[in-house]
């Protein structure tokens, strides 16, 4: 894992919020390294109602492999559904929200595979 590269966020009204895995920016500076770094969001029980929209930036960009094997980003639902993604990966999107069933946690974890080349 990479030092400092794990981040948990309580969100909160008019949030907006930009995200990069230590030592890749989505784009460049592609690190060639095994480690695994994770966003965890949550929703607070203070709202009674709220949304969150999360959208991967253009360009981005993760080395494919089949079955997403080796680099890859998961995203963890609050249901506790997974979905693992890599290759093109710009504008792919997710909502979560809360209707006074909060709080609510999810997740974003960025995979790097050395062994992918």
């Amino acid at each position: 894992m990479a030092a400092g590269c794990n981040q948990e966020v309580t969100m909160s009204a008019d949030m907006e919020m930009y995200w990069t895995p230590s030592m890749y920016d989505g784009v460049n500076d592609y690190s060639h390294d095994d480690y695994t770094c994770t966003l965890k969001l949550t929703i607070p029980a203070t709202y009674m109602m709220f949304m969150a929209n999360m959208e991967l930036m253009t360009p981005s960009l993760i080395y494919e492999t089949i079955g997403c094997k080796g680099d890859n980003l998961v995203y963890t639902a609050s249901s506790g559904n997974a979905v693992c993604i890599c290759g093109t990966v710009s504008g792919k999107s997710w909502s979560e929200s809360t209707f006074f069933d909060g709080p609510k946690s999810f997740s974003f974890t960025w995979t790097s595979v050395a062994a992918d080349g």
